[in-house]
């Protein structure tokens, strides 16, 4: 799917149903259902899905602050940013960075 492709490269840009739309020149409602039928998922839950892992690579691999993060893989805001994050993720981003920690730590005593 073309589509999928385009938002893989362009998370972290607004990217809205009608932004899709007007790129490929197919309706809303059959992007909404194509996603679903294709994907598994609603096109909101896939890109915030692949935010929401760029985001975790990122918690894991840099010191960035979580306003850095949650605005380089395209969230408006930190709430919302959480508040996604925790939904998919089970965690909150600060639950997650000290879950990391706590694996690395782990790892490095088992050695």
């Amino acid at each position: 799917m073309m589509m999928s492709s385009y938002i893989k490269k362009n998370y972290n840009q607004k990217i809205t149903l009608d932004i899709l739309s007007e790129k490929f020149g197919v309706s809303k409602c059959e992007i909404s259902r194509n996603f679903k039928k294709h994907v598994g998922a609603s096109f909101v839950e896939y890109i915030n899905t692949i935010r929401v892992t760029e985001a975790q690579s990122l918690i894991s691999c840099t010191t960035a602050s979580f306003v850095d993060i949650a605005v380089s893989v395209g969230f408006e805001s930190l709430s919302r940013f959480g508040k996604v994050f925790k939904q998919i993720s089970s965690m909150t981003p600060t639950e997650y960075k000290n879950y990391i920690k706590n694996m690395v730590d782990i790892l490095c005593f088992l050695k």
